[in-house]
């Protein structure tokens, strides 16, 4: 049985500054200290990890071990104090599951809860223009410290079996194993606030208290996970057999079956055949290509048609097959290098519930994938509540930012459509009401293809991926159309044409002109937020304002809908899906879409946010709704 204190026998002692461990006896420990949970194992998903063990550590020469029916009163009783956290999110689960939901938001709300992997990846990101793959404590500090904390399974995961005993009848291994964890992830904050203290310009750490909520929220989404309707899988995933069947019927004729051998061989035929092959794109390695995506100009060859479409199919069926579960819980990440999120699927070493490959935010459009998502209780219903043309708002704001002015803004903050506005402008059209539905002279086609201009010009696409990206909305451009709607967009919006020049303004700007188009900008830094990106090329110093400004916003959003008791079960960028009572569906569609405007405004001040949402019972665009709900602010 182990006396405490206790002394600290370990080879990194002496250097993390630590002599011994000792049970917490109501000390105040300082303005900073690093704060840990051990836990039993649970499937990760659950996020039903209870507290075994709760080490803190501020500075000097004593770590201490907190019992856990006095973790509440330790928070209270060092209430001004940082808690660091290294994975802010699991920890913060605890408290929450131990009854601490309170002083979670009021940690976070007040910017006390710090979490030395979210500011490892803003560092990185800031001096390297990347995103780390490797985020544990033992790379960090090996990283940061030089020093690489034991990580021994045979130790981490047996906590479990102290489950309501006391510290002292803890093994010494389990011990220092946990009182080391904090004194690791102490050194690191101190020495990360000096690094990035080096890059942040605004004071804020980089942005690191929106990604922080951002983070532990879309841990909350993961752990709540996602309903499928199980009974509508497998009729679905018959009709696409079906339809790849028939494809692969009509382009047998030319000697091509996909899932069959050399059937690359087999296209490259098929093409020269067809007298198109030099007509195709290549690929960087002078392929033909066999993309859907570069193949769009020449959907009107049936056998293009079919390949296509195949390819469509499969996609789906890949996905729909890797539906095996009533509940599903893709596995977010809160950080890319644009400052948006990401999804993938559960990892193979956490729940048994392990879903290949479930990216939420990329649901193909096509077929009844997204009417296959569902409320996870049949007594529920889904608030789907999308923001209105975000990125056009903070695109907008991005140059208020920068110039004080925006002629897109003006034409959101007059309330109009912007798509049917930009389209009358560009085509000499008159608006009318200027609404999505009363377009005046504006046809649906202008309208539709002033809205690929105004989604992909923002970041200077070039007119051969708008011809591309046109052709999967099916409208099917030449280069020649494409470049002429992009002179008649930049002619209409001409203030654009000084942000395409910005890059250039900026340190190293001119070495762009002189070395073929390899311009690497120090920064991309618009945000309020503060979040910087090194090194980034010319297209994604455009995209890194405005994406990351929305991404930042979104964020925000979460943390308040998740901090109103609400049960968020999805996010894709520009969207926000919650799972609500049916009764209270409409009052609940209401107040999540004022939240969510109101969250976006704080990083988008000047410039019209707006939403349109529904309650409704599955995800397809063809869900009958319950309700709808229409609300922006100026």
């Amino acid at each position: 049985m182990l006396k405490f204190p206790h002394a600290i026998n370990h080879r990194h002692a002496a250097q993390l500054g630590v002599r011994q461990v000792a049970i917490w006896n109501n000390e105040k420990l300082g303005n900073e200290i690093a704060c840990d949970f051990e836990t039993g194992v649970e499937p990760f998903h659950t996020g039903a990890h209870r507290a075994v063990v709760f080490q803190a550590y501020g500075g000097g020469d004593t770590i201490y071990l907190v019992r856990v029916k006095d973790v509440r009163k330790f928070i209270i009783r060092n209430d001004m104090a940082k808690l660091i956290w290294h994975n802010a999110p699991f920890d913060n689960q605890v408290l929450v599951n131990e009854g601490m939901k309170d002083l979670v938001i009021e940690f976070y709300d007040n910017e006390q809860t710090k979490d030395t992997k979210t500011l490892y990846e803003l560092y990185v990101l800031a001096s390297t223009g990347k995103i780390p793959k490797e985020k544990s404590l033992a790379h960090v500090s090996a990283t940061i410290l030089g020093l690489r904390p034991d990580k021994d399974d045979n130790i981490r995961m047996t906590f479990g079996m102290y489950a309501d005993m006391e510290y002292e009848n803890m093994s010494e291994a389990h011990t220092v194993y946990a009182a080391l964890d904090v004194a690791y992830t102490f050194q690191v904050y101190m020495k990360l606030k000096a690094l990035i203290a080096m890059h942040d310009d605004s004071g804020k750490e980089l942005s690191h208290s929106i990604q922080a909520v951002g983070d532990f929220t879309l841990n909350q989404i993961h752990i709540n996970g996602i309903g499928v309707n199980q009974a509508e899988k497998e009729p679905f995933k018959k009709y696409l057999e079906d339809e790849m069947f028939n494809c692969n019927l009509r382009m047998s004729t030319w000697g091509v079956i996909k899932g069959h051998k050399g059937v690359n061989a087999a296209y490259d035929n098929a093409v020269e055949m067809l007298g198109i092959k030099d007509q195709l794109p290549t690929t960087p390695t002078g392929e033909i290509t066999k993309s859907a995506k570069q193949l769009g100009e020449f959907m009107h060859i049936p056998f293009i048609k079919d390949w296509c479409e195949y390819l469509g199919y499969e996609k789906q069926y890949s996905f729909v097959s890797n539906l095996n579960t009533s509940v599903v819980h893709p596995q977010y990440h809160n950080l890319k290098v644009t400052g948006r999120t990401s999804c993938t699927g559960q990892k193979k070493n956490k729940p048994e519930t392990y879903i290949k490959g479930i990216n939420v935010q990329q649901l193909p459009r096509e077929g009844k994938i997204r009417s296959l998502f569902v409320a996870r209780n049949p007594e529920n219903t889904i608030i789907d509540i999308d923001y209105d043309g975000i990125e056009l708002s903070t695109l907008s704001q991005t140059l208020i930012n920068l110039y004080g002015s925006s002629k897109m803004a003006a034409i959101l903050n007059a309330g109009k459509d912007i798509h049917t506005a930009t389209a009358a402008l560009m085509f000499n059209k008159d608006p009318g009401p200027c609404t999505k539905d009363e377009m005046g002279e504006v046809t649906k086609k202008e309208r539709q293809i002033a809205k690929m201009a105004n989604f992909g010009f923002g970041a200077n696409m070039s007119a051969e991926t708008f011809v591309g990206n046109a052709a999967k909305q099916g409208v099917f451009l030449t280069l020649a159309q494409a470049e002429e709607i992009k002179a008649k967009w930049e002619t209409t919006y001409d203030d654009m044409l000084i942000y395409y020049r910005e890059p250039f303004n900026r340190k190293d700007g001119e070495k762009w002109f002189k070395k073929a188009k390899k311009f690497k900008a120090t920064y991309a830094h618009f945000q309020a937020s503060g979040r910087k990106r090194a090194f980034c090329n010319y297209t994604d110093w455009l995209n890194h304002g405005f994406q990351g400004m929305a991404a930042d916003g979104l964020k925000m959003a979460l943390w308040a809908i998740w901090k109103e008791g609400y049960m968020i079960i999805s996010e894709v960028h520009d969207a926000i899906m919650v799972e609500v009572p049916k009764a209270t569906a409409k009052a609940d569609l209401e107040i999540i879409s004022k939240i969510m405007v109101r969250e976006m405004k704080k990083v988008c001040p000047d410039v019209r946010v707006g939403v349109e949402g529904a309650a409704v019972p599955h995800l397809g665009k063809d869900a009958e709704p319950l309700h709808k709900f229409k609300y922006w602010e100026i």
